[in-house]
């Protein structure tokens, strides 16, 4: 009994024990399993951090954290590690110049590939599809005009849609436009005294600017961008087109019927012997209509190239081929406007396939070798400007050599302007190579395999061989092929692809630069970003002032920055609603950066609105001196509001 009986307590005993153990087990996995789910949490909480947060850890662990943090590695280049791991904490200051200095070039390699590899790309195609150049000036050299801001858009909608980089372009895009209709109108008025506009021009682009001012605050308030607000944008721009046409055929024919009219009192004086006097007081007055005429519609004409067809929009940045000036006035009938504009002297450089050293002394031009050729064509410094240009401007020559170098390599460029259209066989055939595999290379797809086996930089590399050996095979050196026009196409893609890398850059590096110095994005949009995509403007239409065209110039200021934001806003954010399974982009406002950009951009539209035709539509200095204060009380209200902001958080 007393065995049966212990037996019996060892077995409870140990079934108690058993059953304690597994409830311990339970337990266990169950407690395993919380620490695994909070240790994911944690993980998932670290990753979805966002990037800024280095600046408040310790600098020993700062190199770790932006290594491991997904959101401080979204570019091609690995700023935020360059700045925290490959420099110390005493040497930053260093790490900034070099990427200033990588800043500076990036805009300068923009606006080159903007002016001298894209817009003639998309003349010649204009040419090809037989547009005319009504539609052409308006549509394609417009959107070439503006490519380096509509693609710097691009990038900030398209990087990361968490309001990352939306917020950086859309002030960029508001800073711009406030930039250009003070700063820089302001300085032409100080260039050309006693400026005087053409109404109905000037009065077209301010309304249609305060209109697309208007619809972009709207949205903005309203924190969403739709499809069909986005498609808004681009159809605001398509009416202004038509009304820019519509009014120009229709103020031709007016000019024809006055001109008639003015014609027949002339022929009663000529009947009566006066006729040498006759002729030339009436063709001095056709002269004159036709000046006036094309003042009236100045910025149109600026956009548009009478028999180059191109008029670029940053000459003095990128030293373009082609002369901003000279047969930019025309006529609807194609009819070059006085002589004193085909005589005014050029703002940029004639580029010629040959140096100087190629010339004969006695007229004509020696026939070069194809070798010598193709090495020109490759040269990024041309000898003959180098000779005649002062320190500072070959300064500027060997800070954007290397760009040039890489944008010859792998651009064709057709010019109807150079000789059998810049026809150069042996390096066309290497373009044939280049592109395809640049493609690949700057697209991030080298590694992707094709069906598993080939991977793309090899499909590349032979699509390039076997089409730079049809080229090689069918083509000479001394006549260009017939079909040497698709080669514009060609140039017109990988140039695209160019500015868009280049633009994504920039807009990656002013993300790093407001990060490190806790910069918002809107004062990084509305100032570095503003200040960068306006250089350009600021530099050719003072040029066009000094040379005499200040109207045009002032026509630019207004044209150009509305055609940016219609296009800057309604492009982008159509891709990204189309591409976007909610067909929305939801905007989360940190701070009033938007109210006080549109409120500012506004205020000086209208001022221009109203005082420049109460002043009988001149611009005195004393207006250009207003407008100036405006920008500087613009900027003033926009840092001390980040400030503010900053404190508060």
């Amino acid at each position: 009994m007393p065995k049966s009986s212990s037996k019996v307590f060892g077995t409870l005993i140990l079934t108690i024990s058993l059953i304690s153990l597994q409830g311990t087990s339970s337990h266990l996995q169950q407690g395993i399993g919380n620490i695994r789910k909070l240790l994911e949490a944690d993980s998932v909480e670290n990753q979805q951090q966002h990037c800024s947060s280095v600046r408040g850890i310790n600098n020993s662990y700062r190199c770790q954290f932006v290594k491991s943090h997904p959101s401080c590695n979204e570019g091609s280049i690995p700023y935020m590690q360059i700045v925290y791991c490959w420099f110390s904490s005493e040497v930053c200051p260093l790490a900034y110049c070099l990427l200033g200095i990588w800043l500076l070039f990036l805009f300068i390699a923009l606006g080159l590939t903007a002016d001298d590899y894209f817009c003639p790309s998309l003349t010649v195609i204009s040419r090809t599809l037989g547009i005319s150049q009504n539609i052409a000036g308006v549509t394609f050299l417009a959107f070439g005009n503006g490519a380096p801001d509509i693609f710097s858009s691009l990038a900030g909608f398209t990087q990361n849609r968490d309001q990352s980089g939306v917020q950086l372009v859309i002030q960029a895009l508001f800073g711009a436009g406030i930039f250009v209709t003070t700063v820089v109108v302001g300085v032409i008025s100080f260039i050309s005294n006693d400026l005087t506009l053409t109404n109905r021009p000037f009065t077209r682009d301010v309304l249609f600017y305060l209109g697309a001012v208007s619809w972009a605050f709207i949205t903005l308030y309203r924190e969403a961008i739709t499809m069909a607000v986005a498609i808004g944008f681009i159809a605001l721009y398509v009416v202004y087109i038509a009304v820019v046409i519509i009014a120009r055929y229709i103020y031709q024919g007016w000019k024809r019927k006055a001109v008639k009219v003015e014609i027949q009192p002339d022929s009663k004086i000529a009947s009566r012997g006066e006729l040498f006097d006759t002729s030339n007081s009436a063709g001095a007055r056709r002269q004159l209509d036709t000046v006036r005429d094309a003042n009236e519609h100045s910025s149109w004409a600026s956009s548009v190239n009478s028999q180059k067809n191109y008029v670029p929009r940053r000459h003095n940045i990128s030293l373009t081929p082609h002369s901003m000036i000279s047969g930019a006035l025309i006529s609807s009938e194609n009819t070059l406007i006085a002589p004193a504009i085909q005589n005014a002297p050029a703002l940029t450089r004639q580029y010629s396939s040959d140096s100087e050293e190629d010339l004969p002394l006695l007229g004509g031009k020696r026939k070069i070798s194809a070798w010598r050729k193709f090495l020109l064509g490759l040269e990024p410094i041309d000898r003959e400007e180098w000779n005649r240009s002062n320190f500072f401007k070959k300064c500027f020559m060997i800070c954007k050599a290397p760009a040039v170098f890489c944008l010859n390599l792998t651009i064709p460029v057709v010019d109807y302007d150079e000789e059998e259209h810049n026809w150069n066989k042996w390096l066309n055939v290497l373009h044939c190579l280049t592109m395809p595999v640049f493609g690949v290379l700057a697209t991030n797809n080298y590694n992707h395999m094709i069906g598993g086996k080939l991977p793309a930089w090899a499909l590349a590399l032979c699509a390039g061989l076997v089409l730079a050996l049809i080229v090689a095979m069918t083509t000479k050196s001394e006549k260009r092929p017939r079909g040497h026009s698709l080669f514009a196409y060609l140039a017109f893609v990988v140039s695209v692809v160019w500015i868009y890398i280049t633009a994504n850059e920039i807009v990656n590096l002013l993300k790093m630069f407001g990060i490190v110095l806790g910069l918002s994005d809107a004062i990084l949009g509305l100032t570095f970003l503003a200040w960068g995509n306006s250089l350009g403007d600021l530099i050719s239409n003072t040029a066009m002032a000094k040379q005499g065209f200040g109207q045009m110039a002032v026509s630019a200021c207004f044209a150009g920055p509305l055609l940016n934001m219609l296009l800057g806003i309604g492009i982008p954010c159509t891709y990204v609603t189309v591409t976007d399974s909610q067909h929305l982009i939801h905007l989360h406002h940190q701070d009033n950066q938007y109210i006080i950009s549109a409120a500012f951009l506004a205020a000086s539209l209208s001022s221009s609105a109203i005082c420049i035709p109460l002043m009988g539509f001149r611009v005195p200095r004393m207006y250009g001196a207003y407008l100036l204060t405006l920008y500087l009380a613009y900027l003033a209200v926009s840092v001390a509001t980040a400030v503010q902001h900053a404190h508060h958080q």
